[in-house]
């Protein structure tokens, strides 16, 4: 004769049942229901101990009904055992899976240094960080919220304008320009290749999006409203250059 399952032990609620169920919560999510099955165990047994006032009041049920509610208690805290288990489970995964990420952030960022160092110095080198910005854009890896025309347009200001608030030169404030356009660039390619696309490394990812940047950069060169938007920047840094070295 088969053993009548126990009312008082959730036998159909495991620590793996409790983990497929919550593969779209987070273990904080599972710290949450573990808290709120803690304390629902905790009031229902105040209801059975005669030295709170909790318990005088459960005193006026019957022993059936205290005894319900013991049972109940214990089959809470026998879910909530295997909660806890999956939750400790969820968290161990999490900070495998944090460290891995970090990880791959660390390296994506050395390699896209190297693959794209964008030096500042020189109007070439300046125009170099455009020419990508414009490549980027055409790909919708970097601003491609933005129309063409408005991409442009802000490009073409940046050149062209700059807060007179004293603080600011132009030249400083072209440069600035650049150096940000730079940095959120190179932060947009590492967000990029540290997805996890297909289970490709961070390598694979970046050898994959090089050509495709490559090809993209090619139409930049031959579009003519980013040549105008070259010639504009060249010509604003080529004046602030010599304004400079004017004595």
């Amino acid at each position: 004769m088969a053993k009548k399952p126990s009312l008082t032990s959730a036998d159909r609620i495991t620590a793996d049942a409790v983990l497929e169920l919550s593969q779209l919560y987070s273990s904080n999510e599972l710290r949450s229901v573990q808290s709120k099955f803690t304390g629902t165990a905790r009031a229902i047994r105040e209801l059975t101990d005669s030295r709170s006032l909790q318990g005088r009041i459960g005193e006026k049920l019957s022993l059936e009904q205290r005894q319900l509610l013991k049972d109940a208690a214990q089959l809470i805290d026998s879910i909530n055992d295997n909660i806890t288990h999956a939750k400790e489970r969820k968290k161990r995964a999490e900070d495998t899976k944090s460290a891995w990420r970090k990880q791959r952030q660390k390296e994506a960022h050395r390699l896209i240094e190297q693959a794209f160092p964008l030096p500042h110095e020189t109007l070439e080198q300046k125009l170099e960080i455009l020419r990508l910005a414009m490549a980027l854009n055409l790909l919708s890896l970097y601003l491609g919220f933005m129309s063409k025309q408005g991409f442009h347009r802000d490009l073409r200001e940046g050149a062209t304008e700059f807060p007179r608030n004293g603080f600011w030169t132009q030249p400083k404030w072209r440069l600035n320009q650049l150096t940000s356009h730079r940095r959120a660039m190179l932060e947009e390619i590492q967000q990029g290749i540290t997805g996890e696309l297909h289970n490709l490394s961070v390598q694979e990812q970046l050898d994959g999006l090089q050509p495709q940047i490559a090809i993209a950069r090619q139409s930049v060169l031959d579009d003519p409203m980013a040549i105008e938007t070259l010639r504009i920047w060249s010509d604003a840094l080529s004046a602030g250059e010599a304004s400079e070295v004017q004595p």
